[in-house]
């Protein structure tokens, strides 16, 4: 009963090598972020044909998201998976409308 009992090492998980791995993905495209944005604005700009309604659309999606956030908080409601699925449905849904 007395036995030392060997055991295996444990196998751990660390966070950091994919943080490295982001930090690496940063520095090889440093343009890539604003390229995406303006990917962005151009297809929201073929779709409607004007820069207003492009802005319109572009500042409607995260004031609507900061909006939602805001009465969730005021509301006192716990974040759950119904409502993540009705903050990504707002933001489509929003993207998609603009207003």
């Amino acid at each position: 009963m007395n036995k030392a009992i060997q055991y295996r090492p444990v196998i751990t998980f660390s966070g950091r090598a994919s943080f490295e791995y982001l930090q690496a993905a940063d520095e090889k495209a440093p343009g890539r972020d604003p390229f995406t944005l303006l990917i962005i604005f151009v297809l929201i700009y073929f779709n409607t044909k004007s820069v207003t309604k492009t802005f319109i659309v572009l500042l409607a999606v995260p004031f609507s998201l900061v909006g939602a956030f805001w009465l969730i908080y005021l509301l006192g409601y716990n974040m759950s998976v119904a409502v993540w699925v009705g903050i990504i449905a707002l933001g489509g849904l929003d993207a998609e409308t603009g207003s």
